[in-house]
């Protein structure tokens, strides 16, 4: 901030965020992207990478769109300077260094979140000998028909619309998204795994003795025959459902004994008759479940790993010799990926900004990725003051920690030197005690 500033103190909804402002500061992540990312713009009151802050910050204040920075940022010039902001642009403007982002930005952007994600990530700093559980999804962001890249394809329940997919790679154990790919309406899982695992491999070091401890977890859209020879074969393991209803039902046919799920009893399992050979010994597992008019759905699930390795990676006491590690393991992924998807599409509001330019929504993605991990990394600072913000998602981190009430100070030089939150939020002790303002 500029020197010459009078000492003064001033309101905000958002105190709070003025605190992780200031850790964030300190992590220097911010200006590990800046150093990275260069957007040939003409300036004039904002730097290009000022007006991407400006939207990073929109996400953690909650903004579902580009257009809520007027009404919530700002109007709020005591988190704009906490920030390092002088003062806040217009949303259109903000739109349209958007817009001017290219395919070099995104790429820049990209390799900028690998390495903060190398320093920062908790990913990285696990024992060579720990399990690491890495779940692939794909997203339907529905958006216009006359944005880049836009098809028709599957979004859920919204038939005939036209979109793009999001490519997710999630560390479930941690939390932390490690890449994110967008793609046309179109592309579905069974054409894009290879690619976010390749992916995966250039942010995350998966050498030979880490790839035994490795496992890629996703649903049936990634479980062609193909995708899992190829996975195997990189020495990987593999926790999926097979690809094609019809084949599972095929299985399902097969099988002799079925076991009634003691958790869920319209659910009962049996092991495949006869397994489709891989290029590692599988086991298979056919899962069918009783629908309301009384017929069957199949699947058969799929894994490199055994029983103790199951039970080992996914922290489960089921006895092994039994189908439970297996089952009960696929269907952690709801917890997994499933959870994280939806605490973005909630307290991120991913699928609610679109921009007709694919390198813009790109950005805006990768943004996203940027505020999903830092809110990862100061949950762990809370996690530190009190073990109940373990059970904090994204939406509840913005919705009741970033947006406690307060007044910032800031010294003659407008530097922050005090952050007073509202002393009747039940919250406003243990977010202080985290995230206390550090003084130089």
């Amino acid at each position: 901030m500029n020197r010459g500033m009078e000492s003064t103190s001033y309101y905000s909804k958002y105190a709070s965020l003025a605190l992780m402002a200031q850790r964030l500061g300190e992590l220097k992540i911010w200006e590990q992207v800046c150093d990275s990312v260069t957007l040939q713009q003409k300036m004039y009151a904002h730097t290009a990478m000022d007006k991407l802050l400006m939207c990073l910050i929109n996400m953690w204040m909650g903004g579902a769109g580009i257009t809520e920075i007027n009404t919530r940022l700002r109007v709020d010039i005591g988190l704009q300077r906490a920030f390092g902001l002088l003062r806040c642009a217009e949303q259109s403007t903000i739109s349209r260094t958007l817009n001017a982002c290219s395919a070099v930005t995104v790429e820049q952007m990209r390799q900028a979140l690998r390495e903060v994600l190398r320093k920062r990530g908790q990913v990285l700093q696990r024992r060579a000998e720990d399990w690491l559980v890495l779940d692939v999804d794909i997203v339907g962001l529905v958006c216009g028909a006359t944005g880049e890249e836009a098809n028709k394809g599957f979004f859920g329940n919204k038939r005939g619309h036209r979109g793009r997919q999001l490519g997710r790679v999630v560390a479930s154990q941690y939390g932390e998204l490690i890449e994110q790919r967008l793609y046309s309406g179109k592309r579905q899982l069974e054409r894009s795994f290879l690619e976010l695992i390749d992916a995966t491999q250039n942010v995350l070091p998966l050498r030979e003795k880490m790839a035994v401890k490795t496992v890629f977890r996703a649903d049936a859209g990634a479980g062609t025959d193909s995708n899992i020879n190829e996975i195997l074969s990189r020495g990987y393991h593999v926790l999926t459902k097979m690809h094609s209803a019809p084949r599972a039902a095929k299985f399902g046919r097969e099988v002799t004994e079925w076991i009634t799920d003691p958790r869920l009893s319209t659910r009962q399992v049996g092991w495949a008759v006869h397994p489709c050979p891989h290029a590692r010994p599988t086991r298979q597992l056919v899962a069918r479940a009783l629908t309301k008019a009384g017929t069957y759905t199949y699947c058969v699930m799929l894994t490199s790993l055994s029983d103790q390795q199951l039970c080992d990676g996914f922290n489960l006491s089921e006895p092994t010799g039994t189908p439970w590690p297996l089952l009960y393991a696929y269907d952690l992924r709801g917890g997994g990926i499933e959870t994280q998807n939806r605490c973005d599409q909630q307290g991120l509001h991913i699928c609610h900004r679109n921009k007709r330019s694919f390198a813009a929504q790109e950005i805006m993605i990768l943004l996203a990725q940027l505020a999903h991990n830092g809110l990862i990394w100061m949950r762990q600072d809370l996690i530190a003051v009190d073990p109940r913000f373990a059970h904090y998602g994204l939406k509840r981190l913005i919705r009741d920690v970033l947006s406690i009430d307060g007044h910032i100070h800031f010294n003659q030089d407008g530097t922050l030197t005090q952050v007073d939150l509202n002393p009747n939020h039940k919250l406003s002790k243990l977010v202080s005690a985290a995230w206390t303002v550090r003084h130089s």
